[in-house]
């Protein structure tokens, strides 16, 4: 039932990268994230509402939490958004695939977990695959500038997801449910992108239809309920088989991208990126 959750998942965070393409058509970035998790804040309020025991945060819990928040919602779907504006969701996919990568590497430093000295080879591995897509979509990309704030800003989002991942660690030591970790972190999340609030009523206005969907869908299933889902899992399966699940999101988003949006990434792109899935899968193994 575990593995079902998280393939679930899986599927759902990578719908998200075609979702926010489309998305985008009316809405800007700091809209767009606003957007989708005030829908998701609503969506998982009202889940909330039916569950038994809530466990209230004490100080040091709130603020972990409005980590997870900052860094895992506000933060990631920012330079995503923005990162979505220059590269293709494929490309997209491949970056964030990396997010297992950077979440070990902070294990090592921060919860002390052991990893034998090749890991580091496989580190590097990966990384020369990252490289290899930033070439190949500054070779087809018709604006530099653009595509490496693009980059750039992927790297960010990756940098942010590993520390939100690690964080729910702590949280769940701290006797925290998947369901109130989730949803204190979409709440609070939600909160630092008030900011916005704004421009995204006039947007909002003058959105098409298809386009307000696309959002609510994104705030819906891969935001709340994926959130959770994802919650769920690392709770019951070891941390390192559940952040390796996350190697096979491309493959989903490059089959949406070519049926959603009619795009197929370039080869070398797929070559870039399967390097780098390789290097993550060795790295994993050496913890395993």
């Amino acid at each position: 039932m575990t593995w079902l959750i998280l393939i679930s998942v899986i599927i759902l965070w990578a719908s998200s990268f075609i979702g926010i393409k489309l998305g985008l058509n009316s809405f800007s970035p700091e809209a767009l994230a606003l957007f989708r998790y005030l829908t998701a804040s609503i969506f998982i309020f009202l889940i909330y509402l039916g569950t038994s025991a809530k466990k209230k945060p004490n100080l040091k819990q709130f603020m972990l939490l409005l980590g997870c928040g900052i860094t895992g919602v506000t933060i990631y779907n920012l330079a995503l958004n923005y990162a979505e504006l220059s590269v293709s969701p494929a490309i997209a996919s491949f970056v964030i695939g990396m997010m297992p990568v950077c979440s070990l590497i902070i294990s090592v430093f921060v919860f002390k977990d052991k990893v034998k000295k090749r890991a580091w080879s496989c580190v590097a591995i990966s990384v020369c695959g990252l490289f290899v897509i930033l070439l190949a979509d500054l070779y087809h990309s018709q604006n530099l500038h653009a595509s490496l704030l693009g980059f750039l800003s992927l790297v960010i989002a990756v940098v942010g997801m590993a520390i939100y991942t690690n964080i729910q660690r702590v949280l769940l030591k701290e006797g925290f449910k998947p369901l109130e970790m989730t949803a204190w972190s979409i709440w609070l999340g939600t909160f630092c992108l008030l900011f916005f609030l704004p421009e995204t009523i006039v947007q909002m206005a003058h959105a098409s239809m298809e386009d307000i969907l696309a959002v609510v869908y994104l705030g819906i299933f891969p935001a709340a309920i994926a959130y959770v889902g994802w919650g769920y899992a690392i709770s019951k399966l070891p941390f390192t088989k559940v952040v390796t699940a996350l190697y096979f999101s491309p493959v989903f988003v490059i089959l949406m991208q070519w049926s959603i949006l009619g795009e197929f990434p370039f080869w070398l792109t797929i070559v870039g990126g399967g390097i780098s899935v390789f290097g993550a899968l060795l790295l994993a193994r050496q913890k395993m």
